[in-house]
């Protein structure tokens, strides 16, 4: 099996319109049950990930997706990272759409067999949609779409 990636949007994904007026989930939210989904799959395909968030390159998130084991399925997100699987772990910033980002990624990654992308926005090229699961805004990560993205990642 090939080289697997999961693109990894933060805000809206991990999170939900709950969290934000919870003051125990500070200042930037990230709902336990939405990262455990993440996990499960990873666990089920053994894809590693890809940050497209808006949020990357934060480094409370980093701290807090650390606190959370995810740290350790993350690819490198900067040159002095330790547990690191590529050279660049998250998109590249641009005014282009996600989908752009995304595409140029992979361009420099001819190893990705397969990828899903998980995301609350949609701004993403024609040819990703078959790999592309959208989460409705506000709603967060769900069951059924942590098993489609096992189904595409899988499919390869």
């Amino acid at each position: 099996m090939g080289e697997r990636v999961l693109f990894l949007d933060v805000d809206g994904v991990l999170n939900h319109d709950g969290v934000f007026g919870d003051w125990r989930f500070g200042p930037l939210p990230l709902d336990h049950t939405r990262i455990a989904l993440v996990h499960e799959v990873v666990k089920a395909t053994g894809c590693k990930i890809v940050l497209s968030s808006a949020w990357r390159g934060m480094p409370d998130l980093e701290r807090k997706l650390a606190a959370d084991f995810m740290w350790e399925v993350f690819v490198d997100l900067g040159k002095d990272r330790i547990n690191c699987r590529h050279e660049d772990g998250s998109t590249i910033r641009s005014h282009d759409s996600r989908g752009h980002q995304i595409e140029e990624w992979l361009s420099r990654h001819p190893e990705i067999e397969a990828y899903a992308i998980v995301d609350d926005d949609c701004d993403m090229l024609p040819e990703q949609r078959h790999n592309f699961v959208r989460v409705p805004d506000g709603k967060g990560l769900k069951p059924k779409h942590r098993d489609k993205l096992i189904e595409i990642l899988s499919a390869a």
